[in-house]
């Protein structure tokens, strides 16, 4: 027995046949925006197929009209986003990178730390325990790189994210602190 369908709006009638898919995909697809299919005389699989078809073609005409709306005569300027990153190098590498005449060497250990322990050559101090640490080092020339170590690693590494983030143009992070240097360079 064929399925009856009946669109209300456009008076056509439709004897659907399974053999005939595609009537049935060209006759839905016709319909969709101006036909209002009567419920009663077809199943409700068709029914759902049918209110989701249309509510795509919705969806899709209102992102349409979202994305349309936008004004193609404005200027826009370009925002450049920089990622400031933070090198963790080795004792070899961080002694290179020391050498440059553009290096700020920073020791960020308590002063008891490095009367017990030394310091590098060359470093300046900041305690990174200090409640203004921040600012004492946000005077130093953010041109130059800036080289950050304490005793291991760990706070010298806090402090080289939070520093890149203010602006300095390279910060370099010993990796293994003072202690790794000592056991690179005994000597020094």
């Amino acid at each position: 027995m064929p399925l009856q369908l009946f669109a209300t709006n456009i008076n056509t009638h439709v004897d659907y046949k399974p053999h005939q898919t595609r009537n049935l995909v060209g006759f839905l697809i016709s319909s969709i925006p101006k036909a209002n299919i009567t419920e009663g005389l077809i199943s409700e699989k068709f029914s759902a197929n049918c209110r989701m078809k249309r509510f795509l073609i919705l969806l899709s005409f209102i992102g349409l009209s979202l994305f349309s709306c936008q004004s193609g005569s404005e200027t826009k300027t370009p925002v450049k986003l920089v990622k400031k990153t933070v090198l963790d190098l080795q004792p070899l590498q961080f002694a290179e990178r020391a050498e440059a005449p553009n290096a700020l060497l920073l020791d960020i250990r308590t002063a008891k730390e490095i009367k017990e322990k030394g310091s590098i050559k060359g470093s300046q101090h900041i305690d990174f325990y200090e409640p203004n640490f921040v600012e004492n080092v946000e005077k130093l020339d953010k041109n130059k790189q800036l080289l950050i170590y304490c005793a291991s690693g760990g706070r010298s590494a806090k402090a080289a994210n939070q520093l890149s983030q203010k602006g300095f143009a390279e910060v370099i992070n010993l990796k293994g602190g003072h202690t790794a240097w000592k056991r690179a360079f005994p000597d020094k």
